[in-house]
């Protein structure tokens, strides 16, 4: 089994002598301001704190690089033109590390498989794109159902006619008096069931329409209210 090649070893440099030190805080705050000047427009990739941290370690090491004997102005002529490439070094490494982030994102996305509708999906939605297409009235209806507007008794006309077309099952939709009869309501009592969504159902203009199957397996007859007397 091959093992990984061991981590480059980190180059040491000697510690400050008490005079290089003194060139570094002299112009520690020059080159502070210098390094967040640089990295303006980068702040995604290399902060301010960054930048400055990283301008304070090339200010020691132009400091261990300055020769008093062959220059008199200090180090910041060195520094400022050390920083200035390890910053640079520094956005370019986070540029690199940003797009291969990106590249394994984007073959992470492809590799995924796009939902598919099966061939019943398929079949369904051909016969109700022909069936919508015979009328444009129909269309209407269904942007109606699906944005949940107030439907007419016209439009629940053209939606049974649809569930035929589909070949689903009939839903028995039957008034308040009906419903009631079945399920020993009073009519009030189902129509304020009908408003707290105890009983389904749907309001049709001013009327409510009630799902009978429905109402009768989810809720037992009597269950609201005892039996009212007929109402004439």
């Amino acid at each position: 089994m091959k093992q990984a090649p061991p981590a480059p070893r980190r180059k040491k440099y000697p510690p400050l002598t008490a005079a290089q030190q003194q060139q570094v805080l002299t112009y520690r705050k020059i080159a502070a301001d210098h390094a967040r000047r640089l990295v303006r427009g980068y702040e995604r990739l290399v902060d301010g704190d960054e930048a400055e941290s990283l301008a304070m370690l090339t200010l020691c090491r132009a400091a261990q690089l300055y020769n008093p004997a062959r220059a008199k102005s200090g180090i910041w002529p060195l520094a400022k033109i050390m920083i200035p490439q390890r910053i640079g070094e520094a956005i370019h490494v986070a540029m690199h590390r940003a797009s291969q982030r990106d590249r394994s994102g984007a073959a992470f996305l492809a590799k995924q498989e796009a939902p598919t509708a099966s061939a019943d999906d398929r079949r369904a939605l051909r016969v109700i794109i022909e069936w919508a297409s015979e009328d444009p009235a129909r269309a209407e209806t269904i942007d109606r159902a699906a944005v949940g507007d107030d439907l007419t008794p016209t439009d629940l006309d053209r939606l049974e006619s649809l569930r035929e077309a589909l070949g689903l099952p009939v839903v028995a939709v039957v008034d308040v008096a009906t419903a009631a009869q079945r399920l020993q309501y009073t009519r009030k009592d189902l129509r304020t069931a009908l408003t707290k969504g105890i009983v389904p159902g749907y309001r049709c203009g001013a009327k409510w329409r009630v799902y009978l199957s429905a109402a009768l397996r989810c809720v037992a007859p009597g269950a609201l209210a005892p039996p009212a007397a007929p109402e004439r």
